[in-house]
C-alpha cells in the first residue's frame, strides 16, 4: 500500500494581505479607528482545494462557507460575526 500525500498549504502572504486591506480601507473610505474585523486565510486543506474552492468564490458558485462551533472555542478563535472580512488566499498563499 502506498500513502498520497498531498502538497501542504501555505499561510497567506501577510505583508500582501496588510496591503489588499490599506487598499480597500482606503478605497472605501474607511478610517483606520473604524475598521472592520478581518482575518487572513486559504479555505480547504491544500492548495489545489484552495485553488477550487476561491475559484468558485470568485465565479459565484461558493456563495457560504462553515465551521464547527466547536472548532472555535477549541482552537481559541473569535466566532465571526455579522460586517467581519475575509481576505481569502489562493494555493500559492496570495491574497
Amino acid at each position: 500500500m502506498t500513502e498520497n500525500s498531498v502538497a501542504e498549504l501555505p499561510p497567506v502572504n501577510a505583508e500582501a494581505s496588510q496591503e489588499m486591506w490599506a487598499e480597500y480601507l482606503a478605497s472605501a473610505g474607511i478610517a483606520a479607528d473604524q475598521e472592520p474585523f478581518h482575518v487572513a486565510e486559504s479555505f480547504g486543506d491544500n492548495p489545489a482545494l484552495a485553488d477550487e474552492l476561491l475559484h468558485e468564490m470568485l465565479h459565484g458558485t461558493k456563495r457560504a462557507t462553515s465551521s464547527l462551533a466547536s472548532d472555535y472555542a477549541f482552537y481559541n478563535e473569535r466566532v465571526p460575526q455579522v460586517g467581519d472580512h475575509c481576505i481569502v488566499g489562493d494555493g500559492n498563499g496570495q491574497p
